[in-house]
Parts: structure tokens; C-alpha cells; sequence
């Protein structure tokens, strides 16, 4: 089972605050932001990512962050060696801890469709080495 960190990626508290708000427009959008403290000079910085999906599947709910993970997972399995993640349903239900059940690969091909539909957008996301922020 997957196990993220809570600093590891923003897109959790937009796809939370996405499951109570989220309504049905043509083009769906969600923005989230937390502050990050700079390392240099400690000043504070606004991180802030941007969701965009069209209405055929909409945005990812909180759950679907748990199969992102499970596709990093393989990636780094696959040590990064491509921009194409190889894997079976069965394979990515096993490393996601979930049962293996008709429910669940349903639920699996929903997310994934609904993250291949989307885009994300950071700002002041990225750190150098030393700590500048790109």
C-alpha cells in the first residue's frame, strides 16, 4: 500500500477541497495554494497549482491522487526510463493494496481516465538545488 507524504505533492488538498466543491461547467478548474519557506533566505513563497479537465471525465477526486502514486510507483520501478509507464490493471490494484474485484478496476479505469484528462499548472513549485525556486 502507498503511503504519500503530506509534502510531497499539493494536488491532494485541490483534489480534497475538488470532492465537496466541485460542480459541472464545460471546463472545470481548481486552484490551491500552501506557503513553503525558502531555505536561503527564509522568506515565505505561495505554491500554487492549477487543475484543469474537460467535462467528459472531470477533475480527479481525493482518491484518485492514491493511483497517481501507484503509476510514480512504477515509474520508479522502471527507473524512470521512459515517459511511458508500463503496467497491467491487475498489477497497479496489487501495489495499491486494493482487492482485485470488477468494483475496483472500474474504479481504476475511471481515474485513469480522468487523469489523462487533466492538466496541471505549478507556479513555485520547483527547487534547485540551492533552494532557489523556480
Amino acid at each position: 500500500m502507498i503511503r504519500p507524504r503530506k509534502d510531497l505533492f499539493i494536488c491532494g488538498d485541490v483534489a480534497a477541497k475538488l470532492t465537496r466543491d466541485m460542480d459541472r461547467r464545460t471546463h472545470l478548474r481548481a486552484t490551491g495554494a500552501d506557503q513553503s519557506e525558502v531555505k536561503i533566505n527564509l522568506s515565505a513563497i505561495t505554491r500554487k497549482l492549477t487543475i484543469t479537465a474537460g467535462d467528459q471525465y472531470g477533475l480527479p477526486t481525493a482518491p484518485d491522487d492514491e493511483v497517481l502514486l501507484g503509476l510514480l510507483q512504477f515509474s520508479r520501478i522502471q527507473n524512470f526510463a521512459t515517459p511511458t509507464v508500463t503496467f497491467t490493471p491487475y498489477q497497479l490494484l496489487k501495489v495499491l493494496g486494493w482487492s482485485i474485484n470488477t468494483n475496483n478496476y472500474r474504479r481504476l479505469k475511471e481515474s485513469i481516465n480522468r487523469w489523462m484528462g487533466v492538466t496541471l499548472y505549478y507556479e513555485n513549485a520547483w527547487r534547485e538545488k540551492d533552494g532557489a525556486v523556480d
